[in-house]
Order: structure tokens, then sequence, then C-alpha cells
């Protein structure tokens, strides 16, 4: 009786290893596709999120799909997505990036932060970049005169406009530009400084040629980079661009040796050696983090600031809260300090729904660097795993009325910020998470307080004269691979009496 006991307990094990396995292999729903092509017909290639968020109510929190010979798989749910890229072994698995075509034919392969493979010279260069930005971080008070010098000449120019109808854009890019600038070069060239446009029209190019729908093509079939189309243009732009921007950083440092910015002691690493005697760092891995910064400092707050903007013209009543808050923390002789975050709970909320309601980076690509599991189910290498902030930032089951602007959410009975622990801040994805988290979040949230404070401050948002101020709407901005508002226009007008 004994070894039957033992063959059959051994013959349940053996079965419930086999139903394990079998649970692991199984793959997960999705939309079937054609041969060879897949999905590709039925993706919307400039707005992929939206696509995924529809497949998302049809299969749920994970499915996957074939494109172009590729597989990938989508999550939807925020403690999926925190479980694959926070907890080992699977966020080590999940560190890589898919191979993509701006990263191969842009950056000329493992030479930037963002989209480089993980390997250990890029976990070198990202833990240099991560010091050099934090230092401007909660460190910012280093340059933080110079910000408010920015902010100082932003205001002078909204008083010359007091009460007039405007496209507050121009004001909203030469505040993040001068502090991009003051990052670069340790100043600010001022209004008609040449290295603002550069930056500018980089960004724009950027933002039109990094688009991970059309890149799917352009990787597929890299001869298309030969032919007369766009997304060709705007890869041929960029690269002018980024000679254009180079050249004048090089000369201003020739004029201004003594200059602090990161541009300098990036270039000073081109003369240090590894332990074999050779060089670590190159010119393009110089000028591909130049890119870096200029392209993921200025975007996100561009699209995140001008968004709120918009949404507060249309919010009189949250705008009077905040300015009440102001008053009573700050007051109105002096400047705001990066120190009053800790007690603009309204302000830094209302800073939170925005990075929620407009989720202005809606899809993070990830790529296994081994055999992994998502949610149980075994995925393998080398399969591009979508993490889709978009719908996460949307859904019924992860928000109480998800498409309504309520920074109430973030606060807690007595008005309080609710703690960085609390679930809710945690289904804040904007920046992404893990090892390919982005290493700019606290100097962009920095930048954020300040100019939010700054501006409520002085002055009120009012819809413009002429017309009606749309709403601003999370699935009608303008695309790219960081969302934008569209173009509208506001007054600003000073709350002196």
């Amino acid at each position: 009786m004994a070894i039957i006991y033992i063959l059959l307990m051994a013959i349940i094990c053996f079965l419930t290893i086999l139903v394990l396995r079998w649970q692991k292999q199984k793959p997960f729903p999705g939309p079937k596709g054609w041969p060879v092509l897949g999905v590709l017909l039925e993706l919307d290639l400039n707005r992929l999120y939206i696509t995924f968020d529809k497949w998302g109510t049809l299969y749920g929190d994970v499915f996957q799909f074939m494109c172009l010979g590729r597989k990938f798989v989508c999550v939807n749910s925020s403690d999926i997505i925190r479980d694959i890229l926070l907890h080992e072994p699977t966020a080590t698995h999940m560190a890589g990036r898919p191979e993509i075509f701006v990263e191969k034919y842009f950056y000329m392969h493992k030479n930037d932060v963002v989209f480089s493979p993980p390997d250990k010279q890029w976990a070198k260069r990202r833990k240099l970049l991560y010091k050099m930005l934090n230092a401007y971080g909660e460190g910012l008070v280093k340059i933080e005169h110079l910000i408010k010098e920015n902010l100082l000449a932003m205001k002078d120019v909204i008083d010359t406009y007091n009460g007039h109808t405007i496209d507050p854009s121009s004001l909203v890019e030469r505040f993040i530009l001068d502090t991009v600038e003051v990052l670069l070069i340790g100043k600010s060239s001022g209004k008609h400084g040449e290295l603002k446009e550069i930056m500018k029209d980089l960004d724009v190019f950027v933002n039109e040629s990094h688009n991970l729908g059309p890149d799917m093509l352009y990787n597929t079939f890299p001869f298309l980079r030969f032919l007369p189309f766009q997304h060709t243009k705007n890869l041929e732009n960029l690269q002018k661009t980024k000679n254009k921007m180079m050249d004048m950083l090089e000369k201003i440092s020739n004029n201004h040796p003594e200059s602090t910015g990161v541009y300098l002691l990036l270039k000073k690493l081109l003369q240090e050696r590894d332990k074999s005697g050779q060089p670590w760092f190159s010119e393009v891995n110089l000028w591909c983090l130049i890119v870096n910064i200029v392209s993921s400092t200025y975007l996100t707050s561009r699209g995140t600031l001008l968004s709120l903007i918009q949404i507060l013209a249309k919010r009189p009543d949250l705008q009077k809260s905040i300015q009440r808050e102001i008053d009573n923390v700050i007051g109105v002789a002096r400047e705001p300090d990066l120190k009053d975050r800790q007690q603009c709970h309204l302000v830094e909320a209302v800073i939170l729904e925005t990075l929620r309601y407009i989720p202005v980076s809606p899809v993070a690509f990830h790529s296994t660097t081994d055999d992994t599991e998502v949610n149980g189910v075994l995925v393998e290498k080398n399969t591009t795993v979508l993490c889709n902030f978009w719908t996460v930032h949307h859904s019924e089951k992860e928000w109480k009325d998800p498409l309504s602007f309520n920074p109430e959410r973030f606060l807690q009975e007595d008005g309080s910020l609710l703690p960085s622990t609390d679930p809710a801040r945690k289904r804040i994805l904007t920046f992404g998470l893990g090892k390919r988290s982005c290493i700019g979040e606290v100097f962009a949230k920095s930048r954020m307080f300040l100019f939010v404070a700054t501006l409520l401050q002085s002055f009120s948002i009012l819809e413009p004269e002429d017309k009606t101020l749309p709403d601003l709407l999370p699935d009608e901005l303008a695309v790219g691979i960081i969302l934008q508002p569209n173009p509208y226009k506001v007054r600003f007008v000073s709350r002196k009496v």
C-alpha cells in the first residue's frame, strides 16, 4: 500500500507540474491578425495607445499580438506593470529595449541612454546622467536663482499682454528652454538666443521622428529611409539640427571655458580611460546624451504645462483654491521656493492629476532579455512588452471617474497630500518605473512646481474674449512620441489691484 501511495503521489506531482508548465506556456488572448503582416492593418500607427486601449477592453489586462513577424505583449494594469518592472528577476529581464530604427540609424546603436539595449556601458552612462540631473533636482537650489530669473522674465512678458488673448506656447517654451540652457551651459542666453531656437527645432523633429508606430515600418523595411516619405524627411532634419546644436554648444564652450553646464562636464569625459587604457566615453556618446537631455527635459514639461494652463482656464474655481493656498503659504511679497512644495499640497495634487489625466508618454516599450513571466505566464526572450500607461491612467478599474480632472483624489481629508506610498500615487506611471524610468523626473517636477506657483501667484488664467476655449480631451492630443495639446489661446490677467 505504501508503494502505491508513493506512486500515486508521484503521478499527482508530475501532472501538477505539467499543468503549471502548460499554464505558463498558454498564450495570452489577443487579435489574430494576418500571416506575415500580423495586426499591421489594424493599427493606428500614429496613435498606438488608442488601438491598445480598445484591445484592452476586448482582451483584458494582458494581451498579445504579432506584427511583421515580431511578438508583442501589452500590459494594461498598474499592479502587473509594477510587478514586472520592480520585482526581480523580471525587472532585470524587462530592462531591454526592442530593436528600433531610430536607435540603429540615428543614435548609431548602443550610444545613448533612452533607447540603447542594456549593457555595462549603458548602465555607466545612465548612472552618470542621473547624477548630473539629480544635482539639478532636489539640489536645484544650486541654480534656483537662475530659474527664478527666467520666471521673472516670463512674468514681465505676460504683463505686456495683460488681459489680451495670446497663445501661451511661446511663454512656456521659453521658460523651459531657458532652464535647459542653464543645464547645458550654466546660463541662459536671453530671449533671442540662437541655441534656444535650435533646441526647439530639435525637439520638434525628435517628437516627429521617434514615433514608434512609423518606426516599426522603417525597422522592418530600412530601405524606406532612401524614399521621400515625411518620416524620412523628419529624420534628415533631425540629423541636421543635431549637428547645428552641437556646433553651437562647442562654440559657446570655447568662448566661455568657465561654464558649469553639463556639456563641458560631459566633454571632459572624452579624456578619461578605463582600466585597459581605452576611452570609455566617445563623441557619439556625448551628442547622444545631449539629445537625450534636451528632448526629455523639454517635451514632457511642455506637454504637461500647456495642458495644465488649458485645464485651469476652464476651471476658475480650482484656480482660486490654488491661489488661496499660494497666498497663505508663500504670500504675495516673496517668490516661490522649492521648499514651499512641502506645504503647497493642492499645487502638488494638481500637477499629479495633470500627469495622470494627460499621460504625455502613453506607452513604454520594453524587451525581454531572457525568458520571464508576466502575470504567471511564460514570455519568451526578445518579446516586446508594451506598458500601456494610457489605459492605466484612464481605466475605471484604476480610478473613479477617470475622465474627469479631479486633483482632490490625491489629497487626504485634512487637505494634505497623499504620501508617495499611497496606492493612488503609485498608479501614476508617466515617468516609468524601474531600470528604465525617466532619470529627469525629480528635475521635471521641481520645475513644474516653480512654474505653476509663480504663474498663479501673479496672474489668473481666463478664456479668450473672442471664442470659447475647448475642453482638453486626452484622446484629442497632438501625436508624437510625447503627446502635446493642440494650439489654443487664453488671457493672463494680473492679480494686482
